[in-house]
């Protein structure tokens, strides 16, 4: 099965182990779907290093080669993980063109406002976080999505998004400098 060789050929490319629990390929609609998928780290490694994020995409390549948009859509993850936008936006508009006529996936929302906020284009960045929905993002991103409104000049928004962030945190020592951050910016308002 293609599962099998995947599982078999993978660590002997990556040197690290591999698992995927479910490998699916529709000839006649082109639909792959890959569940369960996991790189893991070599021993000492407590964060993937630029190394092995280069060899996962190679893996990702096939998958997207063959129409999957959520494939494209990680290897784009990995790419702007390892700081190289250029691919990260070669991948996302391959994850997004698989769509075909319908918007991106939420994920694909979260990369693309991502992307952005890499390369420092606030209100790019901020109008693509504006769609992620927010009952999916936990007090970080909320933060992270208010830093990009404010760099953009949306102080509103910005107040907006860093209440959220607040009724979110459960961190006793985040909470002081989030109320912080609100007070400062709506001074602004």
């Amino acid at each position: 099965t293609v599962k099998g060789v995947a599982e078999g050929v993978a660590p002997k490319f990556t040197g690290t182990p591999f698992k995927m629990e479910k490998f699916s390929l529709n000839p006649y609609t082109g639909k792959l779907s890959i569940n369960g998928f996991a790189l893991k780290n070599p021993k000492g490694y407590d964060e993937p290093n630029a190394e092995m994020l280069k060899k996962a995409l190679g893996i990702w390549e096939l998958a997207a080669a063959l129409g999957n948009g959520q494939a494209s859509a990680s290897a784009a993850r990995l790419a702007l993980k390892l700081g190289d936008m250029k691919a990260a936006h070669s991948w996302i508009d391959k994850a997004v063109a698989a769509q075909k006529d319908q918007k991106p996936t939420v994920d694909m929302i979260l990369i693309l406002g991502d992307i952005a906020y890499a390369e420092r284009n606030w209100k790019e960045a901020a109008t693509w976080y504006a769609q992620y929905p927010e009952n999916r993002s936990d007090w970080r991103l909320l933060h992270k999505i208010a830093g990009a409104f404010h760099a953009a000049g949306d102080n509103a928004k910005a107040v907006e998004f860093l209440k959220a962030a607040r009724k979110k945190c459960g961190n006793r020592y985040e909470q002081p400098h989030l109320d912080a951050e609100i007070a400062a910016i709506s001074k602004k308002l």
